[in-house]
């Protein structure tokens, strides 16, 4: 009876101890007890989280975000283009004998300030041979290929950067007239293919000459 008394009394004693160890870590402001409301706030507030309650009143609700540095739309071109212009390429008339050299002025007409240009002139290699291309604008990188009889393609560019600004004279081409040759020679000019082409300064978004409306006036030689 006696050994059941005891350990009755050493297990109230027991829960006793448990009871106070177990209020002194569990009460609110007691020694040990740690503020987790704070802490979570903090960890809340360095994340981004807490925007609602007492603590969005420390933001700063003025505070806008810093405007952007560009916005990503391609700029307008140099040359803005309306509807029915166009760049006209005018091929001169001459009159020369045979056996003779006829030179022929090229010349450019309502220009905005094109970048370059490549046309190609087509005539009879029959009556005609082509003998040289003379480029008569100041600053320009100019070339022509003549390999192929009965046409020859002119090209010329300021870099292709800086415009050529100017009307007027832009090339002189000069033909031999054959033997045979008699009557009217037509020079016809155009765009022969996707090499020839009017167009504007490099444009830096499309990474590209953007083309420019162009028109063409043929020429001719007649043989006297």
């Amino acid at each position: 009876m006696k050994n059941m008394k005891s350990i009755l009394s050493i297990l109230v004693i027991s829960l006793l101890v448990l009871s106070l160890f177990a209020a002194c870590s569990s009460g609110d402001g007691g020694p040990g007890a740690t503020d987790t409301s704070a802490a979570d706030k903090q960890t809340a507030a360095a994340s981004g989280e807490m925007t609602d309650g007492a603590d969005a009143q420390n933001s700063d609700a003025s505070e806008s975000p810093a405007a952007p540095t560009g916005t990503g739309e391609p700029s307008e071109p140099s040359v803005t283009v309306e509807p029915g212009e166009a760049v006209v390429f005018t091929v001169g008339n001459a009159t020369g004998k045979v056996g003779e050299n006829v030179s022929v002025p090229v010349s450019i007409s309502g220009n905005p300030g094109i970048a370059g240009y490549s046309y190609t002139i087509f005539y009879d290699q029959t009556k005609l041979e082509i003998v040289s291309v003379q480029n008569e604008i100041d600053g320009a990188v100019a070339t022509c290929n003549k390999t192929e009889p009965g046409k020859v393609r002119i090209m010329a560019t300021d870099s292709g950067v800086n415009p050529i600004g100017k009307n007027g004279l832009c090339d002189t081409v000069t033909f031999k007239i054959l033997d045979g040759a008699s009557g009217t020679i037509a020079l016809n000019v155009k765009l022969a293919d996707s090499a020839d082409s009017v167009y504007q300064c490099f444009d830096v978004y499309s990474f590209d000459f953007p083309e420019y409306p162009s028109a063409f006036v043929d020429g001719s030689i007649t043989v006297g």
